[in-house]
């Protein structure tokens, strides 16, 4: 259901504002959109919430391009 997040009800507020804020860091759109979803995701969560979700969603972008660029098999 990640992929379709925004039409389905079965994700809460806050549940809701970190994907948008996951969203937002890895797709890094236009800067004035992404700083309206950031902004809209740290009121939900708060600051210490919103700087988790971010180390998470960087940690895992990070991490998702090593295994792309050396070609890191999928098991």
């Amino acid at each position: 259901m990640l992929d379709a997040w925004q039409e389905t009800a079965l994700f809460d507020e806050r549940e809701r504002a970190a994907l948008q804020a996951a969203e937002s860091i890895t797709r890094l759109p236009d800067p004035l959109d992404r700083v309206y979803a950031e902004d809209q995701a740290r009121a939900v969560l708060g600051d210490e919430a919103y700087s988790a979700v971010a180390w998470v969603a960087i940690t895992m972008n990070a991490f998702n391009r090593i295994s792309i660029t050396s070609h890191h098999p999928v098991k």
